[in-house]
């Protein structure tokens, strides 16, 4: 029986972790349909073992969590395809996001191409990719690279240098795809905020996969949210006390007391409305005045409306850490006042003993 070959390859940020945990959890109800979500080289719910191998190989050094396999990729790959031809099931499927780093790196690409020659006349491929727009994708990626500690500079600076072209560049993250399997084999399915509520992205995977729709309900669905999103509004906090090396413990309870502050002082969004139509109408009236010597239209443009709530938000991570170094200093004074008399004390001793 020939069979086929399903990468879930990404992207990054498009709910990929929540549906290899899905897959991983249904497994069996998947094997009934079809499709073998292998157990060969999976780990934490992913296969990003044999990516990892080409990107080691094609000379990858950032963003590889330690992977130190010492196999050859050839070798590696050549597990998986064995794994493929035995299974039972007609379709074999695998999922990892590093995956959609090929295109960052072109020697990958031609790893991948030599590897897969030998596999042409015995199995089918099939690509399956999710897309998010691009700023949400940037965002998102960018509250990723700090949430793991990385030492990244503001968002500006981190995605014109550090951020990978493949993060915004979609056409270079799936060209590798495209050119080896060619564009009926790729499957781009958007990934909205629609997808995010209930059991939408778990369906619309179950679609991609071409199978008809199941009664979700039946089947395990993660319990929460499997890879978090770090609060916004930490963001920065956080970014900046890892560029200054504060100890990894000290930065954990500063972020808590934070969130904790934000919480407490937060400034709901206000609704201005109300106050903008009344300025505007204030200037219609005036615009009739004889003695109005100007196109109050003019004024229009500029009406009054919220604050951009992260304002906020920064002048209360500022007074917490106003707060936190007064609190320091006072410590430290207290400190100094007490060493002091401690010092006056012994020079008064010593001056008692030589007299």
């Amino acid at each position: 029986m020939r069979k086929t070959l399903v990468l879930h390859i990404g992207h990054y940020k498009t709910g990929t972790t929540a549906l290899q945990v899905f897959c991983a959890n249904n497994a069996k109800a998947l094997r009934k349909l079809g499709i073998d979500y292998t157990a060969e080289m999976r780990h934490l719910a992913k296969h990003s073992r044999p990516a990892f191998a080409l990107l080691k190989a094609a000379g990858a050094r950032t963003l590889m969590h330690g992977f130190r396999d010492p196999a050859p990729v050839e070798a590696i790959w050549a597990e998986l395809f064995e794994a493929v031809h035995k299974s039972k099931a007609p379709q074999v499927l695998i999922s990892s996001e590093e995956f959609m780093r090929l295109g960052a790196h072109p020697e990958a690409e031609a790893l991948l191409a030599r590897i897969f020659a030998a596999q042409r006349n015995a199995l089918d491929v099939r690509i399956i990719a999710y897309l998010r727009a691009p700023q949400a994708h940037l965002r998102s990626w960018y509250n990723q690279l700090v949430k793991m500690n990385m030492p990244v500079p503001g968002f500006n600076e981190t995605v014109r240098s550090v951020i990978e072209p493949i993060h915004y560049d979609y056409a270079l993250a799936l060209g590798p795809w495209l050119r080896l399997f060619g564009p009926e084999a790729v499957t781009i399915r958007p990934y909205t905020d629609a997808l995010r509520k209930g059991d939408a992205l778990f369906a619309d995977f179950i679609a991609a996969l071409g199978l008809p729709p199941q009664p979700l309900q039946k089947w395990a669905l993660p319990e929460a949210d499997v890879n978090p999103r770090m609060d916004d509004r930490l963001l920065e906090l956080a970014r900046v006390m890892r560029l200054l090396d504060v100890p990894k413990a000290q930065r954990g309870r500063m972020l808590e007391r934070a969130r904790g502050f934000l919480d407490l002082a937060g400034d709901p969004a206000a609704d201005l409305t109300e106050i903008s139509q009344r300025a505007q109408a204030g200037l219609e009236e005036l615009a009739h005045l004889p003695g109005t010597q100007f196109d109050t239209k003019s004024l229009t443009g500029d009406l009054p409306q919220p604050e951009d709530p992260r304002i906020g938000e920064q002048a209360a991570l500022l007074g917490l850490m106003l707060q936190d170094h007064r609190r320091l200093s006072h410590a430290s004074d207290k400190k100094i006042d007490l060493l002091t008399k401690r010092v006056e004390a012994l020079e008064a001793a010593l001056s008692g003993t030589r007299t």
